[in-house]
């Protein structure tokens, strides 16, 4: 059966939010479905047992299916469950978390009910932007992989970016295409990932490029002009930070950081707390659902004589602990998360 041109049911849902349905005897995983949605799909990638893609056509709509005013439905794969009503989303994402928990060593400990607290709105939500650079008729675009693959679509205008954290992904764009600037693209060495953390709090946005080229000479001195431009174009930019990575992998923010233009940190308060996050400090990208989510954790923590915190990153629940427990004892990799930790004490 040719998957180009089947019409494909979808049953229920894979375990990262595809849509499941068969084409012949293989499955058939599709972004962005609805469990009864019966679509047409444009293959992205196949396999002996799996058929991968994004929908070429909506035959007909489920009945949960909801309309998302976003430009790149069925193009983009960034959000799985897009199109999804709340109610069924958080079904699938409850039973999710109660799988886990049954398959815990400790499951036998849990006799409460899952409770549901989802304090955010779906669009407009996301502090932080993990963008990548490509070319896309003959012009620079910053985007997401499509699922399964290495092509990236075009992300401009992406509604689930918070609007200050949108503005900015897409003035880089803009900048980076009126500079003629090099992409790391089809084997040539460039400006490779962008990210952006925007601050709810303060206003404040972090650039972050990530390049494949050495900084130095004049691709140093392009990338600086580019950051200049930045901070005079974007309300609230206070910072462009250049990582170099030449590494192959798929780990973006790895190597030596060097700062353009402002300064190296946004400030965010969580839990009545100031923290300054750098350009390779974990942050939650929802400051609304995280201080939720550290509210929470923090009831459960109790309080005590000693804590031990894994992976503190810049002290979001370090901060807050230090009220409950004489001595808490943070641990975590990063090395300028722990120097933002340190100056926050």
């Amino acid at each position: 059966m040719n998957p180009n041109n089947a019409e494909i049911e979808i049953v229920n849902r894979n375990d990262d939010g595809r849509g499941r349905g068969y084409v012949g005897d293989r499955v058939a995983l599709v972004a962005q479905t609805v469990p009864g949605d019966i679509v047409k799909i444009k293959v992205d990638k196949q396999t002996k047992n799996t058929v991968q893609g994004r929908v070429k056509k909506l035959v007909r709509p489920s009945p949960n299916r909801v309309s998302e005013n976003c430009p790149h439905e069925f193009v983009c794969t960034g959000c799985m469950l897009m199109g999804t009503s709340v109610e069924d989303e958080l079904t699938f994402k409850v039973e999710r978390v109660a799988g886990f928990l049954e398959k815990s060593s400790t499951a036998g400990d849990i006799d409460e009910e899952l409770q549901v607290n989802r304090p955010s709105e779906a669009l407009g939500y996301r502090y932080y932007a993990k963008q990548v650079f490509s070319v896309q008729h003959g012009r620079p675009i910053l985007g997401a992989y499509i699922a399964a693959t290495h092509d990236v679509a075009d992300n401009a205008g992406c509604p689930v970016l918070a609007p200050a954290v949108r503005t900015a992904v897409d003035a880089v764009a803009d900048e980076v295409s009126i500079r003629k600037l090099r992409i790391d693209w089809k084997g040539e060495a460039g400006l490779r990932y962008l990210t952006v953390r925007g601050s709810k709090a303060t206003g404040e946005i972090l650039f972050s490029l990530v390049s494949s080229r050495a900084l130095e000479g004049e691709w140093l001195e392009d990338l600086e002009d580019l950051a200049d431009a930045l901070i005079g174009r974007v309300d609230g930019a206070c910072g462009v930070v250049a990582i170099e990575n030449m590494d192959k992998g798929n780990v973006l923010l790895r190597g030596e950081s060097r700062l353009l233009a402002g300064k190296a940190t946004v400030t965010e308060e969580i839990c009545g707390f100031n923290h300054e996050i750098g350009a390779q400090s974990f942050f939650q990208i929802n400051p609304v659902s995280a201080g939720s989510m550290f509210e929470t954790a923090l009831h459960y923590a109790g309080q005590g004589d000693v804590c031990l915190e894994l992976f503190c990153g810049v002290g979001a629940m370090t901060l807050p602990l230090t009220q409950a427990f004489k001595k808490v004892v943070a641990v975590e990799v990063s090395e300028e998360a722990i120097a933002s930790l340190k100056r926050a004490v």
